[in-house]
């Protein structure tokens, strides 16, 4: 796994306790030209996805939106989905969509989602699996 982040950018790590107290920012490659996404947090699950990308270096521009706008809670919109599950999106100030959730069954979840977003994200580190 490749690390990067403003001291550590280029250096190989492997998951330790230490930072899977943290969130992580993964970046993975679904095809070709393909890059997304996922933040996990400390227990490894997969809170928030984004979009696809064309470039890896899209793809690392949306992680820094992400930690940027997540620190604004005015920048989190719930939304239900047709099965009547809740999710939350991240949208950047010009309204595109940075991120979107997992389904959560209640509302008090996906607030909880949010709040965690909300104070990970911005100290995340990032992995890169799309070497």
């Amino acid at each position: 796994m490749k690390l990067h982040g403003q001291k550590n950018i280029g250096k190989i790590y492997h998951d330790t306790n230490k930072y899977l107290r943290m969130g992580k920012f993964v970046i993975l490659k679904k095809a070709p030209s393909n890059y997304f996404f996922v933040l996990k947090h400390d227990s490894n699950k997969k809170i928030l996805q984004s979009e696809l990308y064309s470039t890896k270096n899209s793809c690392l521009k949306g992680i820094h939106s992400v930690q940027k706008n997540s620190l604004d809670l005015n920048n989190f919109v719930v939304k239900v989905a047709k099965s009547g599950e809740y999710y939350f999106i991240v949208k950047a100030r010009n309204g595109e969509v940075v991120g979107f959730s997992r389904l959560y069954s209640s509302n008090q979840e996906v607030q909880n989602g949010i709040q965690i977003v909300h104070s990970i994200a911005n100290n995340s580190y990032i992995v890169d699996k799309a070497i």
